[in-house]
């Protein structure tokens, strides 16, 4: 019911959503799925179908996820806009401003479960003797994607062709002024990351661009449910275009796991799945492909974004802040 609040709709726009779904797809039971989006609210149709209801402030830009689609394959869901849902009640009580709007899409399944419940799953089972297997599959098959979206890459202008009008998303249109939020991280070393990314940004805006998933987290990794095997990633909500190489924040978020009380701790092997991960990446694109330092510091500047700048219902507009977010830092 919190998401249906946070975003100014009465809690009866959740009888409102379900209902469209009976309407609309007659025959079949429409379930909540067991884990919910922040931004979304989110139904089992099918074995193949997902019904998924976004505010206006979360709606899908669907000339991106067919670009998505195009560019990663079996990777990334077909999604299809359905239209807004009609009779949606809210909490808003002057008739002067207008109602909340709710959009449904259509989203065709990613098979498997999250990587995040994979890993849950195996602990329960005590199957922990076989992780590293698990683990180098899972870099394996994110090198796949990662080479996938390398060779959809585009210089700089060509994005802004494609992209029409807008040549840069929220966060590449953005990086300058992020960066200056940044000089507010506690503590020099990170200061120090801080002021070589700022030297560094105009080589790695001179980047190759790719389209790039914007929320690259073991919840939104699809494996299947025996092998581990990565199947695809879902929620490409904050998909746009980005120099290649800051999307790999996502690389170490899989590199190690959040520990309650002490934050987020690399495992032992992350080296050797670091190279497992660059040895097949490299096999597919080329070893001649890349410019490694300049990666190198597109990596680090999609690390420090990621982590260095608070989430706050979407907003992504301040620096973290020792005491309130001490687990990103």
């Amino acid at each position: 019911e919190a998401f249906f609040v946070r975003n100014g709709f009465d809690v009866r726009t959740r009888d409102a959503c379900d209902e469209y779904a009976r309407v609309r797809f007659p025959g079949l039971e429409a379930t909540p799925t067991p884990t919910q989006g922040y931004c979304s609210y989110t139904l089992n149709l099918s074995k193949d179908y997902l019904l998924q209801f976004r505010p206006e402030a979360f709606m899908l830009d669907i000339e991106t996820c067919s670009e998505v689609k195009a560019i990663y394959g079996k990777f990334a869901p077909t999604t299809t806009y359905l239209g807004k849902v009609q009779g949606i009640a809210t909490n808003n009580l002057d008739i002067n401003t207008e109602s909340p709007a709710m959009h449904a899409y259509l989203h065709k399944r990613i098979q498997g479960i999250p990587l995040s419940e994979f890993r849950r799953r195996m602990r329960m089972s005590g199957r922990e003797a076989n992780d590293k297997i698990f683990k180098k599959r899972l870099m394996r098959g994110l090198a796949k994607v990662f080479a996938l979206g390398f060779r959809g890459r585009r210089p700089l202008g060509d994005v802004a062709m494609l992209a029409g009008s807008v040549s840069k998303g929220k966060i590449g249109e953005s990086m300058r002024w992020r960066l200056g939020l940044l000089s507010g991280l506690p503590g020099e070393d990170l200061l120090s990351y801080v002021s070589e990314a700022q030297r560094r940004l105009e080589s790695i805006e001179a980047s190759d661009w790719c389209l790039t998933h914007g929320d690259v987290l073991p919840g939104n990794m699809m494996v299947d449910a025996k092998t581990g095997r990565l199947t695809g990633l879902i929620d490409w909500a904050e998909a746009e275009w980005l120099p290649f190489g800051m999307a790999l924040y996502g690389v170490e978020e899989v590199l190690g796991e959040h520990i309650p009380s002490e934050g987020f701790r690399y495992y032992h092997d992350h080296g050797e799945l670091r190279r497992v991960f660059w040895g097949k990446f490299l096999s597919l694109i080329g070893r001649d492909a890349i410019e490694p330092m300049r990666v190198e510091a597109g990596r680090r500047l999609g690390i420090l974004l990621w982590r260095g700048i608070a989430f706050d219902d979407g907003k992504i507009d301040r620096v973290v802040e020792a005491g309130r977010d001490d687990s990103e830092i």
